[in-house]
């Protein structure tokens, strides 16, 4: 093993700006990740950043299986619009989620 490995890249440390529950969606730069624990502005916490999650989306989005999907934060949801840049990227829908579905299946990252 390359002795310069440090992480295998699935998991990483947090510092907080604000509070999370476990499983929530937090955009760490360009990176989407899934809280792991529960935090406090100021707590390091890890998160994942590979992974498939189950996550809320727009109700009215009909999601494709592979479709990009972009994370609306005043809204806390999953939806296919990019919002004009102000959405940063989520990831690729894993599963097809149709119109009237209220929670999608997204690979982080990709």
């Amino acid at each position: 093993m390359a002795k310069n490995l440090k992480s295998y890249g699935e998991v990483m440390d947090v510092t907080l700006t604000g509070s999370v529950t476990s499983g929530d969606v937090m955009i760490v730069g360009a990176l989407a990740a899934i809280a792991l624990s529960t935090g406090d502005s100021g707590d390091t916490i890890a998160a994942s950043i590979e992974g498939v999650f189950e996550v809320a989306k727009l109700s009215t989005d009909d999601v494709g299986q592979g479709d990009q999907l972009y994370w609306d934060s005043g809204n806390s949801q999953a939806t296919l619009s990019d919002g004009t840049g102000a959405n940063p990227a989520l990831g690729k829908a894993f599963v097809a989620a149709g119109n009237g579905e209220t929670t999608v299946q997204a690979k982080l990252n990709a």
